[in-house]
């Protein structure tokens, strides 16, 4: 869930990315922008205030669900059509149609794309990130209507179009500091599960085997756990599995472990396409127990062990 996680952070970077290759060439700023405009809808006070907020939210599996899956993928056509406007401010044509055709088609593009994200329902705990986003796609808008209103009055509405991408960029910015606050304070959760006697040890044609016991020091008897496994490599990076996933995840239900009780000594998991492995962490994000109640832990809250020495 890491992994999904950090779509949404990446999605936000690489809009940044896109809105920070440069201003249009000889096109600088209003140089006295509306307040309006100079201000946008979220003032740096509320700013403030919704990221001290951040630092007290603590995420549910829902919440973490709702960023990596909903928002991130919702947000991801921005990618396209930010890029889209940007090329086209740095290059304004105004009196050709093609490039008023191509103007249009990115500002569609960015209206559709904040309706998705308008569609949907965050907890009560996600309102300020959601609203930091649907502001951005507004700000992103109005830069592509301006853009769209060229041909009028070419040199007012080309400044005003970079007025609202920079405010668009500010707010990006602004978002991606949220979640990483968001990320940092958020509590650990300790499992009932003890890992311990890890080994790492690589098979005949030098795939990296994981051998490890799991302790139950709960109060319940377990049936069912399942655990991350992040594969280090010995310049200190983390080894992506086939180069898709920042962890392997792996499932223990050999029968129950109950409460002072192990796993069997025998268990070993083999760590696939990750051969440069050479030291790993492990987390417990799922356990079963048999009366029937299953706990999931939300990838910003997980213990991890210290690296395998």
């Amino acid at each position: 869930m890491k992994r999904k996680l950090s779509l949404l952070l990446a999605c936000m970077l690489i809009c940044m990315a896109f809105v920070s290759c440069g201003k249009p060439e000889g096109q600088e700023p209003s140089p006295s922008p509306t307040p309006e405009v100079a201000a946008g809808p979220i003032s740096d006070e509320e700013i403030a205030a919704i990221k001290e907020k951040a630092k007290s939210i603590v995420l549910t599996v829902e919440d973490t669900n709702f960023l990596a899956d909903d928002l991130a993928k919702a947000m991801a056509p921005l990618l396209t059509y930010v890029g889209e406007i940007e090329t086209l401010l740095k290059d304004p044509k105004p009196e050709d149609a093609e490039w008023i055709a191509s103007v249009k088609k990115s500002l569609e593009g960015l209206k559709t794309t904040k309706d998705s994200i308008a569609a949907l329902t965050p907890s009560a705990s996600l309102e300020d990130i959601n609203r930091l986003v649907l502001a951005t796609c507004d700000m992103f808008i109005a830069s592509g209507e301006k853009l769209a209103l060229a041909p009028e009055n070419q040199e007012e509405n080309l400044k005003l179009s970079q007025d609202y991408l920079d405010i668009a960029k500010k707010y990006l910015d602004e978002g991606t500091d949220y979640l990483d606050i968001l990320m940092e304070n958020q509590p650990k959760v300790e499992t009932p599960l003890e890992v311990y006697n890890v080994q790492l040890k690589s098979n005949l044609i030098g795939t990296p085997e994981l051998y490890a016991r799991f302790k139950n020091n709960g109060d319940k008897e377990i049936d069912a756990f399942s655990f991350y496994v992040e594969s280090i490599n010995n310049y200190g990076e983390v080894v992506k599995p086939y180069g898709l996933h920042d962890y392997s995840s792996f499932i223990y239900q050999e029968g129950v472990i109950k409460p002072g009780e192990s796993t069997i000594d025998r268990a070993y998991w083999t760590i696939y396409g990750a051969d440069t492995t050479k030291t790993i962490r492990i987390a417990v994000y799922k356990y079963h127990t048999t009366d029937g109640t299953t706990v999931e832990i939300p990838v910003a809250q997980l213990a991890w062990t210290d690296p395998l020495s």
